[in-house]
């Protein structure tokens, strides 16, 4: 599930990375990111496996930083930061606890992440 202002670059990026499988997996897709609680019924009711959170959310009080916590607190989902940006923004210690990888928008990053999270 990918939680980012541009949901469609997201879900092509997933698409390209080799872990996906259209007849096995799905990609859950959000609406534009407005508030967090909706987020969070969202992630409620689709129960995804693993979120994607990029750093631009379109919004003016919410970035992909302020999301994690509020993420972590309702979901034991895989958490994966998707900025081209990681270190820059996802620096600060309680952010690196509650993230499971960077893959910084890139289609094979993110298959080595889901695979070393998988079989872990």
């Amino acid at each position: 599930m990918p939680i980012d202002r541009d949901i469609k670059e997201v879900e092509g990026q997933i698409r390209r990375s080799d872990i996906f499988h259209p007849e096995q997996d799905r990609i859950v897709l959000t609406e534009s990111f407005v508030l967090p609680e909706v987020t969070v019924r969202t992630i409620s009711k689709e129960q995804p496996d693993v979120i994607l959170v990029g750093f631009d959310l379109g919004s003016p009080l919410f970035n992909g930083v302020d999301i994690i916590p509020i993420i972590s607190e309702c979901s034991s989902a895989y958490i994966i930061v998707n900025s081209e940006d990681d270190v820059r923004y996802f620096s600060g210690e309680e952010i690196r606890r509650l993230i499971d990888g960077l893959a910084g928008r890139d289609p094979q990053k993110l298959s080595e992440i889901i695979r070393g999270l998988l079989h872990h």
